[in-house]
């Protein structure tokens, strides 16, 4: 092979490679700009918590304190209006689709805690492999209610952007950890630090227009801001305060 023809196939090679390498950047080029069209259509979500409250209900009962707009007996939490919920907002510009709330704890964690603090309270909660149970008492208080752990996902059509969706603590949990404060609240040399259970996990998952699946999970802890103590058997008119604190939201 002569050294011109040795020169022409160098020449030819490297003319290759640079319509190669302008190919690749115009497909590159294409992608972005497909990808900077389809993000501005994309939902973006995001999990934050508010301020809670345990109410006393009963002579050895809390109930979780659930209100958008705080009941006139029981002053506001704070700035935020929603007490007790879990706020998820889409702060993208575009619809989120098919959404998905799936809460995961472990009961069993919670009734230990409660035990080691009132081993008769945590006699009277039963857990099997599909429900939750709080038997009766006494006579003067009759209680008995049960959960099915499927309340435990929520289903939403749609959260267009800007909007919110607030989000209840699942009934159950919310139940165990009325039992654990009224508990806590009854012992004065508890330690009245956070609880020592591990958070409840939130997994979100939803589908943008293009139907792709996104997911976000997160923890929910419990911030205890004060834990006053009362009487068993005794509730003052108009209910007595508790237990306040902060839903507090991290990644998981």
């Amino acid at each position: 092979m002569s050294g011109s023809e040795i020169g022409n196939d160098t020449l030819q090679l490297w003319t290759n490679l640079a319509t190669l390498v302008m190919a690749l950047a115009s497909l590159l080029t294409v992608l972005e700009m497909r990808w900077q069209r389809h993000s501005g259509y994309l939902p973006d979500l995001v999990v934050s918590g508010s301020p809670f409250c345990f109410f006393v209900i009963g002579g050895h009962r809390l109930q979780l304190v659930l209100s958008t707009d705080s009941p006139p007996d029981i002053p506001k939490l704070g700035p935020a209006s929603a007490t007790g919920f879990i706020k998820c907002t889409n702060i993208g510009v575009g619809q989120a689709k098919q959404l998905e709330f799936k809460w995961t704890f472990d009961p069993h964690e919670i009734v230990e805690a409660i035990a080691k603090i009132d081993t008769q309270r945590a006699r009277w909660i039963l857990i099997d492999s599909t429900s939750i149970s709080f038997g009766q008492r006494d006579a003067g208080l009759p209680e008995c209610s049960h959960y099915f752990r499927y309340q435990l996902t929520i289903t939403a059509s749609s959260l267009n952007a800007g909007e919110t969706v607030l989000l209840a603590l699942p009934p159950v949990y919310a139940h165990l950890l009325a039992e654990y404060f009224a508990a806590l609240a009854q012992s004065p040399a508890e330690n009245k630090a956070s609880p020592p259970f591990k958070p409840i996990k939130l997994a979100v998952s939803y589908r943008d227009i293009a139907r792709r699946r996104h997911a976000l999970l997160v923890s929910v802890a419990l911030n205890l801001i004060a834990v006053a103590g009362w009487q068993a058997n005794v509730t003052p008119v108009g209910g007595q305060r508790a237990v306040d604190g902060l839903l507090e939201i991290t990644e998981a």
